[in-house]
This record gives structure tokens, sequence and C-alpha cells, in this order.
């Protein structure tokens, strides 16, 4: 399930993101331009699937997140748009709470946490 790909496989798209907002806290960065392409393995391959980011807000010493996940595996057999709030905050910890709309298959919303470890 898609609970795994995030836990497991997308860690690597959020020390991504917390790379690039890192230096954004300090100085302003547009999220919100393109897409982000997601790429992870649990007992699919989700291949096809993509975070789009539609506002960023600072709210003193944090950033205010929406947008959603696009998630379709390699098939097209498994997909839907999960839709996320959430929160980046200055210490590069993050908050997102998942919500599914509209037409799905195969894929559960989700809750992501992650503290980031400063490894890059």
């Amino acid at each position: 399930m898609k609970k795994q790909l995030l836990t497991k496989s997308a860690i690597g798209l959020f020390v991504l993101l917390i790379t690039i907002v890192s230096n954004a806290l300090a100085s302003p960065v547009n999220l919100t331009s393109g897409f982000w392409n997601v790429i992870g393995r649990d007992s699919e391959i989700w291949n096809n699937s993509k975070l789009y980011f539609e506002s960023q807000t600072i709210n003193g010493d944090t950033y205010d997140l929406t947008g959603y996940f696009w998630w379709e595996n390699n098939t097209s057999t498994k997909y839907g748009k999960e839709v996320f709030v959430g929160t980046l905050f200055s210490d590069l910890t993050f908050s997102l709470e998942g919500h599914l709309v509209g037409h799905t298959v195969g894929i559960d919303p989700y809750n992501y946490r992650r503290i980031s470890e400063r490894r890059w």
C-alpha cells in the first residue's frame, strides 16, 4: 500500500524538499511552480506519481502548505488524488495530513510526518 511507499521511498523526496525549503525560510522560494515526480515501491511500483504544491504561506517561522499527490502505479491500475494540508516547521520537521478526493482505486489517505536528520 501507499503508506509504506512514503515511509520508505519518499524520504529522499522530502529530504530534497527540506533542503530547498531550508533556504526558503531565509529567502522566499516558490514551491508551487511545476510538480515533483514521486517514485517508490511497496507492493506496487509507483513511478507515475506526482506531488503538486498549491500554496505556501509564511506563518511566523513556519510555512503552511497545501497541495496534492496524484498517485498512479506503473500499470495505471491503482490511482487517485490525495489532497493534503500541512506545515513545514522552522526546525525542518513537517506534517502533512492527506484526504482522498474523487474516484480512487487501491490507495488510502495517510498522515505524513518527518523529522529532518540533516544528513545533506
